[in-house]
């Protein structure tokens, strides 16, 4: 099939999941990216430069980039139209409630916003995070956040750290931080336990649509982590768009 799609102008590049889709709706989106192409070099002989003739930006491509139809439960929306192109694309679609902040109310999202611009997290143990942004990394530092006595010590402590794994775990992903991470995890006398601290970390980071690995800790403590690079964090893309 890929043979039939190259001419002498121009070739196609054909994804992984090409392999497992239908011929025919394959053929008619190399058409339709054809004609696409024909209409940029049309416009390009009747422009001046420098002059943008076509942007490949879609806000709703963008947003479903990393998400694979199958990988998830549904998607929630309260636009009609939006819904009807996700189930073009093979997604399942959960149309809100029209009413007026129904879905906002309904999934939080000005606290899930608002969090992100902290820097401490609180946890149901009492310890917290706190969570840094460089330019060279993001570091995130584990606390008790109180006293936690002499009794049972190294338990309480292992037990704050598996916590402050899964919520670091879900802080990277709703702030979207990314390439080199640093964890402080409180410090922990047995080598057993810093293992398994390890092994449950790549456990909650599995299930990131970006490639995100536990890569060992330290012998100062400090966990690393590594996770794929796309887009600034998120509080930086909200602030270009205010400032824009």
């Amino acid at each position: 099939m890929a043979e039939t799609l190259v001419t002498q102008e121009y070739g196609f590049i054909l994804r992984t999941e090409a392999a497992k889709a239908d011929k025919e709706d394959v053929l008619m989106e190399a058409d339709q990216l054809s004609a696409k192409y024909h209409e940029i070099v049309s416009k390009r002989q009747y422009r001046k430069a420098p002059h943008l003739v076509d942007t490949n930006y879609d806000a709703l491509e963008v947003l479903v980039h990393d998400i694979k139809p199958g990988s998830i439960d549904r998607i929630v929306t309260d636009q009609e139209e939006v819904g009807e192109q996700l189930k073009e694309k093979g997604y399942e679609v959960f149309l809100c409630s029209y009413m007026a902040g129904d879905i906002e109310r309904r999934y939080r999202f000005r606290h899930y916003l608002s969090e992100v611009f902290k820097r401490k997290i609180f946890m149901k143990s009492g310890g917290f995070l706190y969570i840094e942004q460089t330019e060279a990394m993001a570091v995130i530092d584990v606390n008790t956040g109180k006293s936690i006595g002499k009794k049972n010590q190294e338990a309480h402590i292992k037990k704050i750290n598996l916590e402050a794994a899964k919520e670091a775990a879900r802080q990277i992903r709703l702030r979207n931080l990314s390439g080199i991470i640093m964890i402080d995890f409180i410090d922990m006398k047995s080598k057993d336990d810093e293992k398994e601290l390890l092994q449950v970390m790549q456990h909650y980071l599995n299930g990131d649509s970006k490639k995100a690995v536990a890569v060992d800790i330290t012998k100062l403590g400090i966990m690393e982590i590594t996770r794929k690079k796309e887009k600034n964090p998120i509080f930086r893309q909200i602030s270009i768009d205010i400032l824009k």
